[in-house]
């Protein structure tokens, strides 16, 4: 197929996904002519019919307001806890093989792949718990400034996955960005029209580590992908310098201190606390939120007390 010539494929027309065509040519009665050199005759005597056998193609939706073939996932970044991870769920497109002229997602003895669904996951260093934003980038323990892993998905293999590599074991307690790409990777050089619909790109960061999901579910090492051929790439919307926090142990509270003396009506009431770990402090004054509809405050906390009765702060 010419670039020209994928034009015609309207959606209005073809289904997002796996399309089938068939070629039906008829050569009417007598247009044609036949001759010998000498002699020479209309042809055929009767209208005449071939047709093409079934063939596949996979139509691509790029950036439609209803309908987007691009890779999609929604993704779980678990990064408080010991083992940091990062979740995939409801991946999409799903693996699309090749048998003869016809796509299937199913695989069997005489399949090739066609394309396979690839997520790029990747990240930086930004701060500290400290503050700090000094970071060595020697890839150990605690000391990791930049990670990346590219996964690709077998067919038949699970839609949710859990990926967790040494370098996001090593990532420093503090605040990382984090983005999750999405495109397709044909192994076959044959198949590099396929990705023009999308824009032709290579996949780069040979030193990112290279992940596949098994069919069982397992994620293993696999073949580097570096420099081969992807299309229909984009950064997921939800995962786009994403400011993360990584932390490995509870939070726990260094100090809270309250007024020293009594508090009379009329006057306010300050408090101040510190956290030892990241996120965010709530406060819930006498069983409801403060004028902050979301209830996160920030330490000091100055509340005016307009009541002579018993009131209580939840700080958490």
């Amino acid at each position: 197929m010419t670039e020209g010539r994928r034009d015609v494929f309207d959606p209005t027309i073809f289904q997002e996904g796996i399309n089938t065509v068939v070629i039906n040519v008829t050569v009417l009665q007598g247009t044609a002519t036949i001759s010998n050199g000498i002699h020479s005759a209309p042809a055929p005597r009767k209208d005449e019919s071939f047709s093409s056998p079934p063939i596949d193609f996979f139509f691509f939706m790029n950036g439609n307001e209803t309908h987007d073939s691009r890779p999609k996932a929604d993704v779980t970044v678990n990064s408080c806890q010991p083992e940091i991870s990062m979740e995939l769920s409801n991946t999409n497109p799903q693996p699309v093989l090749l048998d003869g002229y016809r796509l299937t997602h199913t695989p069997t003895t005489t399949t090739q792949a066609f394309f396979l669904p690839v997520y790029y996951m990747y990240g930086s260093f930004l701060q500290g718990l400290d503050g700090s934003t000094d970071l060595q980038s020697d890839n150990t323990e605690g000391n990791v400034k930049n990670f990346g892993v590219y996964v690709t998905r077998l067919p038949n293999s699970p839609t949710k996955f859990n990926v967790s590599v040494a370098q996001m074991k090593w990532l420093r307690e503090g605040w990382y960005s984090f983005t999750v790409e999405g495109a397709i990777w044909s192994p076959n050089s044959q198949y590099d029209n396929l990705m023009s619909v999308a824009g032709i790109d290579k996949f780069g960061n040979k030193h990112a580590e290279y992940l596949t999901v098994m069919q069982g579910g397992n994620v293993t090492d696999s073949i580097s992908l570096y420099g081969g051929f992807k299309g229909a790439g984009w950064v997921l919307p939800q995962f786009n310098k994403t400011r993360v926090g990584v932390q490995r142990q509870p939070t726990w509270l260094n100090f809270f201190t309250g007024p020293e003396t009594s508090i009379t009506l009329g006057q306010r009431a300050a408090f101040s606390w510190e956290f030892n770990g990241l996120g965010n402090a709530t406060c819930i004054i006498n069983g409801v939120n403060p004028s902050n509809t979301t209830g996160m405050c920030t330490s000091p906390l100055v509340y005016p007390i307009v009541t002579t009765l018993n009131q209580t702060l939840m700080l958490r």
